[in-house]
């Protein structure tokens, strides 16, 4: 399974099946389920009870990315790390046209104000670079946070980077545990998590 936020509307599909299922991110607490786990500090998301990955991967896959040059295998965690490369040269050449278009048109230099009235509730969600980031913030009458909740890119991939080493371990058997410490460390950094974001 493989989750992408584009806007107010997250994009889920399956890497098996053709076609992709959408939601809002206002539905994300009975989307994505969290659970604390008594063998760790961190928190474990699911996505409808599967198991779930984000990040470069998973937005290449839901994008329908195809290149027979550069192939990528997206049930191979592995890959994520050629996928976040292809990313930074597709967002290089973007921020350059970009980055263009501006100096060739008038810059406003007026200053948005926040408003005096914060809401007191919100619900946000953006793609970042390791993947969906999930935001709810509840505020009091004077902006003190009063209560908030985060779920993170890593809490989303935990529960699939368990099951990638549990398949590298069960493909390994052979190994020496040297070997087998060596693949799980390159599979986790494949991963790219924030474990120090993990923790909510």
């Amino acid at each position: 399974m493989v989750v992408q936020i584009d806007g107010s509307v997250v994009s889920v599909s399956s890497i098996n099946i053709k076609g992709r299922k959408q939601s809002s991110i206002v539905n994300y607490k009975s989307d994505i389920e969290e659970e604390v786990r008594n063998y760790s500090t961190a928190k474990f998301a699911r996505y409808k009870g599967e198991v779930m990955l984000v990040g470069s991967l998973a937005r290449l896959a839901v994008s329908g990315y195809s290149d027979e040059k550069y192939k990528l295998d997206f049930t191979n965690p592995f890959h994520n790390n050629f996928a976040q490369g292809i990313e930074i040269l597709y967002y290089h050449q973007k921020a350059a046209n970009i980055i263009r278009k501006l100096l060739k048109s008038k810059l406003n230099p007026r200053i948005v104000k926040p408003s005096k009235n914060p809401p007191l509730f919100g619900i946000g969600a953006v793609e970042a670079p390791r993947g969906g980031l999930y935001h709810e913030v509840l505020l009091d009458k004077d902006g003190i946070i009063k209560q908030a909740n985060i779920i993170t890119p890593t809490v989303q991939n935990l529960s699939s980077i368990e099951k990638s080493a549990q398949a590298l371990l069960n493909q390994n058997k052979n190994c020496s545990q040297k070997e087998l410490e060596r693949l799980l460390v390159m599979l986790v950094r494949a991963y790219d998590p924030c474990l120090t974001c993990s923790v909510h």
